[in-house]
């Protein structure tokens, strides 16, 4: 086999009904000098039978196992064996389409990138070049895990990058991204949508627990060097308000509550440190943040009353 250009990373737990049709989707990439790490935190169905087979089936397969239910953890140990140039990380539950891999390479090798995501949503003004993340910071409006890309596994090395790793097997992309963004010199956003995922799964108490521990990791990250990471605060404030919009709109009526009260908390943080630029956010999330700081419980009140009169 050629030399290595990518490591696909994926992590499963409990997946026999979707693995087989990611790891297909990748096994059909018309780039072939891949390696695809499934790391498998004890499943108890049949997920294990079908990696084993396809580890016999390509060589390009490798099954690793671990004991810890952690997602984190899982793409952290991936990223301790991944041998390519570049990583990349997919969930259990995506199909790559056959070029993804080959376009992306071929934009973070003509320009030397240190990371490119494929994208859907992304504004077309900053698709198409090389922008630099400090400068052009569009990419904090895109949800994290609206994107699937490559990483320069020398970039993140040499920055320590590496997934914070929480309980729980919820994609901790958030964290990880933006510290990438963070510390890039050099990023492209392709606009076409080379991937699909599952959609509509609903948000679960630990993934939102997990989401806040991390906005601390990164508020403490940014005020340990202000100087350094000038600017990125209110990315970081953007980056968060949109994300609890989504990560709301997913939570089932009974979890609501709790949550907003947690994410009014986040919010008046990062409202304090002075990191929300309200003019940099949408309308509809400027009302959410105004309105999450004076009454979380009226805000979250009415919201439910809107949606039993929709029914």
């Amino acid at each position: 086999m050629s030399q290595t250009k990518v490591s696909i990373i994926v992590p499963s737990l409990d997946r026999e009904g979707q693995i087989a049709d990611c790891l297909e989707s990748l096994l059909a990439q018309e780039m072939k000098e891949i390696e695809i790490l499934c790391v498998d935190a004890g499943s108890g169905d049949r997920t294990v039978p079908v990696l084993e087979e396809m580890e016999k089936k390509d060589k390009r397969v490798r099954f690793l196992s671990s004991k810890r239910r952690s997602c984190g953890h899982l793409l952290n140990l991936g990223l301790q064996e991944a041998q390519g140039e570049y990583v990349s990380f997919l969930l259990s539950g995506d199909v790559a389409s056959p070029v993804m891999y080959g376009e992306l390479v071929r934009q973070a090798d003509a320009r030397k990138l240190d990371l490119a995501e494929c994208h859907g949503d992304a504004p077309e003004e900053l698709c198409g070049q090389t922008i630099s993340p400090s400068k052009e910071q569009g990419w904090a409006c895109l949800p994290s895990d609206g994107g699937r890309g490559i990483y320069r596994r020398a970039f993140l090395e040499e920055k320590g990058i590496r997934f914070s790793e929480l309980p729980g097997m919820d994609a901790p992309f958030f964290g990880f991204r933006f510290r990438a963004f963070l510390h890039a010199s050099k990023a492209a956003l392709l606009r076409e949508r080379l991937w699909k995922g599952e959609e509509g799964k609903p948000a679960r108490p630990v993934e939102a627990d997990n989401f806040f521990k991390e906005c601390d990791f990164l508020q403490a990250d940014l005020a340990s060097d202000r100087k350094g990471f000038r600017g990125f605060g209110t990315a970081l404030g953007r980056a968060c308000c949109l994300e609890l919009h989504a990560m709301f709109q997913r939570f089932p009526a009974e979890g609501r509550m709790a949550f907003l009260e947690k994410a009014a908390g986040c919010v008046e943080e990062l409202h304090e440190s002075r990191w929300i630029d309200y003019y940099g956010i949408s309308g509809e999330e400027r009302e959410m943040v105004s309105r999450l700081l004076q009454d979380p419980g009226e805000y979250g009140e009415e919201l439910l009353q809107q949606e039993i009169r929709c029914l």
